[in-house]
């Protein structure tokens, strides 16, 4: 419980909880000195009564500069708990693939589980990786195909890699899984809420005549997270990584939220205006309970 909701309980009346997500903010590739917006962040939050505030990946290139984020963010907030887990950029610089796989900060949400008191929700995270499916439902690239155009275009190249990026997927689902039936096993009725990086559904990937854009299609994501999501009737799913804004969509009996910051940059702008909180506050998605 929150001071906030400390104030309403003394009150006698019960405050609805509000979650905010977020999620590719990249502050070093945007320019932009964190320090000063950090202070604003908060302040915005708490005005606005947010109780949890998710970012779901890409908060920078460097892991230990997310970590320091979001201890310092956590330090200065009073109502307002925040927590992340990390993007592909994330992983760039600062971590190994057992750095990420560790627990490291109570407010890195990766393999974890977060109970949201006075609400039957509980948010589940994990980063989350690829397994080229998406391209291959296109493309005929052979495995060390996607991994060679990987290394040469792409980012994650460089990323500490120690299995395959298919077993390194694979993980990822046991992970899930195993997550989502603790959730189950303790409550049946309980409402799920996964925060995860890259994208989980087919139905987010757009092919186009670009080749080269339609072979990166296998670094986005993978089906075997959407199967387990549908399976286990999760209620709300908040992605990155896709940087293509769009309205909350349902599938099935789930509710994606995409609504990503994005590039603000000489050769990418993907901003409607060129103020940073004005784009962060307007994609920000709060949901109340």
């Amino acid at each position: 419980m929150n001071l906030i909701q400390e104030e309403y309980k003394e009150l006698g009346v019960a405050k609805l909880t509000k979650i905010a997500f977020a999620s590719d903010i990249h502050f070093d590739v945007n320019q932009l000195d964190y320090k000063k917006y950090l202070q604003d962040q908060i302040d915005f939050l708490n005005k606005q009564e947010v109780d949890f505030y998710f970012v779901a990946g890409d908060s920078f290139n460097d892991f230990q500069k997310s970590l320091q984020y979001f201890d310092e963010f956590n330090n200065l907030a009073r109502n307002t708990k925040a927590y992340f887990i990390a993007g592909n950029h994330d992983m760039v610089r600062g971590a190994n693939f057992l750095d990420l796989e560790a627990p490291q900060t109570e407010y890195y949400l990766h393999k974890k589980t977060l109970k949201i008191l006075g609400t039957n929700y509980t948010v589940i995270g994990n980063n989350g990786w690829y397994d080229y499916i998406f391209a291959k439902t296109k493309l005929t690239l052979t495995d060390n195909e996607y991994l060679k155009f990987k290394n040469t275009f792409w980012i994650d190249g460089v990323i500490d890699a120690p299995i395959s990026d298919p077993e390194r997927y694979q993980l990822v689902l046991e992970q899930v899984e195993q997550s989502f039936k603790q959730v189950k096993e303790e409550n049946q009725n309980e409402q799920l809420i996964l925060l995860t990086h890259f994208l989980p559904k087919l139905d987010f990937v757009k092919f186009t005549e670009n080749e080269k854009w339609n072979i990166s299609t296998a670094m986005l994501g993978g089906i075997g997270l959407g199967k387990l999501i549908d399976h286990y009737h999760v209620s709300f799913v908040d992605f990155g990584h896709l940087h293509i804004r769009f309205p909350d969509q349902k599938i099935n009996n789930t509710i994606y939220l995409h609504q990503p910051l994005g590039y603000c940059t000489k050769n990418r702008h993907e901003w409607i205006s060129l103020d940073f909180m004005t784009e962060w506050q307007n994609t920000l998605k709060i949901l109340e309970f």
